[in-house]
Order: structure tokens, then C-alpha cells, then sequence
């Protein structure tokens, strides 16, 4: 039997989805409220996918989406004054709420097949987008100048990144670089 992590801050929300998944005959590994919890809780089974909101208490859905390992799937359930104001990355599946137990039980098993078929990648190829030690240089400047200058969090200073590269359509380290040399307005 395929397994699911649930991550809801609310826990009445939680137990509801819990319920619902169990009815369409999948497991409930655990149900977590943070994104660390997440992690953790990948040490010790063998889920096929995350189950959650897009808001955690210490990560967005797309934050933990990039921690998880390569073969786990993910079901963001948005509310609706997020459905048309969010942009996840390529690879998360969503669903707007309210959302029939149904609708949801077919979007978590397309979620399931898509990460268990057979992949033409090479064995343990990332289909993450990879960062080299100038990018990651770049971005890490750009929040530290972004938190100097803009009295931004780092927080902050990555979601800032994140959004006007996801609004522009280009690499974050692009849009740190443009930060840095001036193109891009704070």
C-alpha cells in the first residue's frame, strides 16, 4: 500500500485530508506541521508523496518540494485566496480548495504515478535545477544585500529572489546577479 505525509499547520485540516486519503485506500505515514518535521520524518518510511498546504510553519510548500528526495511527489491543496496569487515550480501538483475527496484522491494518484514510472533519465539523475558555487554565491550576496539595503529578513530576501525570478521567467541566479548589478530595483 502506497503511503502519504501529511503537512498542514491546521490540524482539524489534517485529520480531515487524513481521513479522505485513508478512504481511498492509501497509508498515512504521519502527519507533520513543519517542514523540518517533513524531513525528519523521511529518515524513517517509505512515503510516495507529500500531502499539504502551501504555507508550513517554517517553509512554503516550494521551499520543501526542493528538499525532498528525487521520486517523491507532491499534492499543495490552496486556498482561495492563494489559488490565483501562488506560482509553484514545475513538478508540484495543486489542487484549489474546497475540493472533493474524489478530485483529490485522483490528483494524489497521478502525483504517485508520475514519480513511480520508469524514468529515461539516467539512475539518479536530478531533474532539480542545479546550482553552481557562483550561483549560489550570487544569491547569497543578493539576500545579504537585500538585507543590508532593504531591510528584508533572509527570508524575505530569498522569497523576493524566488518571485521576481518566477514573474520574469529566469534563474534566481540571474535575477541575485541583476540584484547586484543594479537592473533589478528593490
Amino acid at each position: 500500500m502506497k503511503s502519504v505525509i501529511l503537512a498542514f499547520q491546521n490540524a482539524d485540516a489534517a485529520a480531515t485530508i487524513s481521513r479522505a486519503v485513508q478512504l481511498g485506500g492509501y497509508g498515512v505515514s504521519g502527519v507533520c506541521a513543519s517542514g523540518a518535521e517533513v524531513l525528519r520524518m523521511l529518515g524513517w518510511t517509505s512515503a510516495s508523496a507529500v500531502i499539504c498546504g502551501y504555507r508550513l510553519k517554517d517553509v512554503t510548500a516550494a521551499e520543501l518540494f526542493y528538499s525532498l528526495p528525487q521520486g517523491m511527489g507532491m499534492l499543495v491543496l490552496l486556498s482561495q485566496s492563494q489559488s490565483g496569487s501562488v506560482e509553484l515550480p514545475y513538478g508540484i501538483q495543486s489542487l484549489n480548495l474546497p475540493v472533493s475527496r474524489t478530485a483529490m484522491l485522483d490528483a494524489l494518484k497521478t502525483v504517485i504515478m508520475i514519480n513511480d514510472r520508469p524514468s529515461t533519465k539516467k539512475s539518479g539523475e536530478d531533474l532539480r535545477p542545479d546550482r553552481t558555487g557562483a550561483d549560489k554565491e550570487a544569491i547569497s550576496r543578493a539576500k545579504a544585500l537585500l538585507m543590508e539595503q532593504g531591510n528584508m529578513t533572509e527570508d524575505q530576501a530569498h522569497r523576493f529572489i524566488q518571485r521576481v525570478s518566477m514573474n520574469n521567467g529566469s534563474k534566481m541566479a540571474d535575477t541575485a546577479r541583476g540584484i547586484l548589478a543594479g537592473e533589478i530595483l528593490y
